[in-house]
């Protein structure tokens, strides 16, 4: 039997998150009061704490993501990387 995956909308994750961080349950109980895997809601809290300063950058600014970030730093170092090579075939 194939088990579905359920879809949580965004107002759940963070009505659970919230509760979380608040600490006034444990995140067993969050999770049972849910009906989700206690994992689910520990990943929920840990990205809203983590990534929640996105919501008050200024809208007219970009909003860069980690993924963004790690983007640009893999780039900043292929161009050293060629720099690099490029040095060492001249020698």
């Amino acid at each position: 039997m194939e088990k579905k995956l359920k879809r949580r909308d965004a107002e759940l994750k963070l009505k659970v998150a919230l509760e979380a961080i608040k600490a006034e349950l444990l995140i067993s109980q969050i999770a049972s009061k849910y009906d989700i895997h206690p994992k689910q809601v520990t990943d929920w809290r840990d990205q809203l704490l983590h990534e929640g300063e996105l919501i008050f950058r200024p809208k007219t600014s970009l909003r860069r993501t980690k993924t963004d970030l790690e983007k640009a730093d893999l780039i900043q170092k292929i161009g050293q990387l060629k720099v690099e090579i490029d040095y060492l075939r001249k020698s």
